[in-house]
């Protein structure tokens, strides 16, 4: 019945902790604009990473009032972007919040490697990001495209791989990272690096 400005609420919480309500509000039309202050006695980095990528912002207990008023005013006066469920802290020079997106999803790539359909679209909802802006923050803090950063991100995984360990077959060595194509990523390995994984393959065969 009122108009909601911001939703402050504590995270560890009795048949809904913080983490659930900011989804359920995410996906109510009437409430995912709504900023969320999260207060908590504990976060641990992965909490606080969480917590940033469903856009909640976070202030530690104990706290006083004059803390708690300037937080919700800075919050405020945040420019608030419902469609990627993100504030527009990546507009702002933020480094460690920059740090902390860039960290997730590079994480989660390497979490899911192997998975031949990983897609942007994952990565997307990893991070509570709608495609569009997903894109755009990823573009602006790696310079590379999403499907670019996987992609790098499974370059730099062979190439350690291949320092580290001998291969016997180039077919099962891509399908460490979801390629079923040798030949195709061979291509990508090569402008990359300068360098051949199948003559890596048999040098390690004749080894």
């Amino acid at each position: 019945s009122h108009n909601i400005d911001l939703i402050l609420t504590d995270l560890m919480m009795p048949y809904m902790d913080g983490f659930e309500l900011i989804d359920e509000l995410r996906t109510d039309k009437a409430l995912k604009r709504i900023p969320v202050l999260v207060v908590s006695a504990r976060t641990d980095h992965s909490e606080r990473l969480s917590l940033i990528s469903k856009g909640a912002g976070i202030i530690h207990k104990p706290f006083d009032k004059e803390e708690l008023l300037l937080t919700i005013q800075n919050m405020l006066s945040i420019e608030w972007d419902a469609e990627a469920k993100l504030p527009a802290l990546f507009e702002m020079d933020n480094e460690d919040y920059k740090r902390s997106i860039v960290e997730k999803l590079e994480s989660y790539i390497l979490k899911n490697i192997a998975d031949p359909l990983l897609s942007v679209t994952d990565l997307a909802n990893e991070i509570a990001a709608s495609e569009r802006n997903m894109y755009r923050m990823v573009k602006r803090l790696t310079d590379f495209t999403p499907s670019e950063l996987v992609r790098e991100i499974r370059l730099q995984f062979i190439k350690n791989y291949l320092e580290n360990n001998k291969v016997d077959s180039a077919t099962k060595l891509v399908k460490l990272v979801g390629m079923n194509n040798a030949s195709y990523f061979n291509k990508l390995y090569e402008k990359r690096f300068g360098s051949s994984i199948f003559d890596a393959v048999q040098e390690d065969a004749a080894a």
